[in-house]
């Protein structure tokens, strides 16, 4: 077994000269550990290594100096010269591989905690301006960002903020960026266009009143306003000329429908006369022809002296004659609701009164017609129904096909219901 006299001289004395050296080391840990981040269980070791690590560099010199005199060993040395050579690599292992540990846990812990320095150099470098003042308005503790800020818009130390809040207030009236101003918000542009916003709020810490200014960049956001702004404008634009264009193409449509209104009548004038002369001709002219041409001629009159225009009391008027006319021919009307619902379309809905009417006596031989008006919220829908007779093959032509075409014009809609009572239904959208 090799003992760590058995070892060259030369080795010995270097294994005492890193012994010294390691053990300068753990005693600048010892130091570390004591002033700066203090750890009972971490001390404790590191002594305690140190202590052993001191004890054999004692020993070891104790030794090497008995073999350069050739004394006779005895006690501590002898016990020392005895120990095994791997016992010393051992316990030099430990001490290193602690080091390298206390070393790392040093640097991690160096890295990670704050001090005040550290946090005084963060809130110095924060690339928003932050200031604290008291409720006099002298400056406590302002960061780069706000003493940059100042400096550059008012030419002037952050000393008092009342007299800088003042100043920035001024030069916010001046520039007008915002049609809307904050008691306690400025936002200003500065020479370069970029925007900023001054904030200040009222904070209380200990029964203390501070107040505390905070200074943001929000150029990107001005910009997105603005271009929403002109957005908006823009849009508003172009509704304005979208209604003036619809104004436009209501006044070309009536013009056109006044055009097709006129054929219509030249049309209808030559088709009544027609009907008249061959009523008053016929041998057995029966009740319902007569009602039918007298029908016509009043819904000619109608068209020529233009019912579109009249107001709502006159609609009802003639709405009236009509289901007066109705209950002279022997046939009981029922109306259920308002026709004021339809005075925007009344002229077309009395022809559909009356064409219904007609048909109801003609071919259905109803004596009992009831009229529903229903306002949703929509539309408005007339549903007329009567007791006739319904018919086995029901097409439209003649009258009815007209009157589909006449509400088409007019953006409503016309169908019918055949399967346990004959209903004729009209819709406007809203």
């Amino acid at each position: 077994m090799i003992t760590f006299d058995k070892i060259p001289l030369y080795l010995q004395n270097l294994y005492i000269i890193i012994l010294m050296i390691i053990a300068t080391l753990m005693l600048i840990l010892v130091l570390m550990e004591v002033f700066w981040y203090f750890k009972t269980f971490a001390l404790t070791v590191t002594l305690l290594l140190f202590g052993i690590m001191a004890v054999d560099i004692i020993g070891k010199l104790l030794l090497v100096r008995r073999q350069y005199e050739h004394l006779e060993l005895n006690g501590f040395l002898l016990h020392l010269e005895c120990t095994p050579i791997y016992l010393h690599l051992l316990l030099l292992g430990m001490e290193l591989i602690y080091l390298l540990i206390a070393a790392f846990i040093g640097y991690w812990i160096w890295k990670h905690q704050f001090s005040l320095n550290s946090i005084r150099e963060a809130f110095a470098k924060l690339p928003t301006g932050v200031c604290f003042a008291s409720d006099t308005g002298d400056v406590l503790l302002s960061n780069n960002a706000a003493n940059r800020f100042v400096w550059n818009v008012l030419g002037c130390e952050l000393l008092n903020i009342t007299p800088v809040w003042e100043r920035l207030r001024q030069i916010e009236n001046e520039q007008q960026l915002s049609n809307q101003q904050s008691l306690n918000s400025i936002k200003i542009m500065l020479e370069d266009y970029t925007v900023k916003e001054i904030n200040r709020k009222i904070i209380r810490v200990d029964n203390k009143r501070f107040v505390e200014i905070i200074v943001s960049d929000v150029t990107s956001l001005y910009n997105l306003s603005e271009e929403v702004k002109n957005n908006n404008e823009n849009l508003q634009n172009i509704r304005n000329e979208l209604k003036e264009l619809s104004k436009n193409l209501v006044k070309i449509n009536h013009e056109e429908e006044v055009v097709r209104h006129k054929i219509r009548i030249h049309n209808d004038v030559g088709n009544t006369i027609l009907a008249t002369r061959n009523v008053l001709n016929s041998e057995n002219c029966s009740r319902s022809d007569l009602l039918n041409i007298s029908a016509q001629w009043r819904n000619l009159a109608e068209k020529l002296i233009g019912m579109n225009g009249e107001t709502s009391e006159e609609n009802s008027i003639q709405f009236k004659e009509i289901l007066d006319t109705a209950e002279q021919v022997g046939v009981k009307v029922t109306l259920h609701g308002d026709f004021k619902s339809f005075d925007e379309h009344a002229f077309i809905v009395r022809q559909v009164l009356r064409e219904t009417l007609i048909n109801a006596i003609r071919h259905g031989q109803a004596d009992e017609m009831d009229i529903y008006v229903n306002d949703y919220f929509d539309r408005t829908e007339l549903r007329i129904t009567n007791n006739g007779t319904i018919p086995e093959n029901f097409n439209e032509s003649g009258g009815l096909k007209n009157l589909r075409e006449g509400l088409v014009r007019e953006g409503g809609t016309l169908s019918f219901e055949t399967d346990k009572i004959f209903t004729t239904i009209i819709n406007f959208k809203k």
